[in-house]
């Protein structure tokens, strides 16, 4: 599936042999979807998230940076009202797998709250950049692969 605007192309592809990422949560089944933008990838991190979710959306991750040699990782958390210990160390380990492949992780969409919960269960996030929303963290990629 491909969807285009101005200055944007954005492709959703499945990756065959691999199960589609599932979070549950009221009793309906979402996918977690990586997207290409311009050579960045976008994960929405939904408002349930499982464990085996988690693993599945780690191995596409980072199976997605390798492949399509992606220079950064926006992980929107607008969907996040809060979180807890699990939530936190994952965001954390995404943004770290990311790093690690060379893609640079951008976290957009924090709430005020999340934040606060974020500093006062010590999740590290040092070195992962943080923009307001999507499209600030977009082009904060953009000028940062510009230098």
């Amino acid at each position: 599936m491909r969807a285009q605007g101005p200055g944007m192309r954005v492709i959703i592809r499945r990756i065959p042999g691999r199960r589609p990422h599932r979070v549950q949560g009221a009793g309906e089944v979402t996918h977690v979807a990586v997207l290409n933008i311009g050579g960045a990838l976008l994960v929405s991190i939904p408002s349930h998230l499982d464990e085996e979710a988690v693993v599945s959306l780690q191995e596409e991750l980072s199976a997605q940076i390798v492949d399509r040699a992606a220079h950064g990782v926006v992980i929107d958390i607008t969907a996040l009202d809060v979180v807890d210990t699990f939530v936190g160390r994952r965001l954390s380990t995404i943004a770290s797998l990311a790093h690690i492949l060379g893609a640079r992780p951008v976290l957009v969409g924090m709430r005020p709250a999340v934040a606060l919960t974020l500093v006062q269960l010590g999740v590290d996030l040092e070195g992962v950049a943080k923009a307001a929303d999507l499209e600030a963290g977009l082009r904060a990629l953009q000028e940062s692969s510009a230098t």
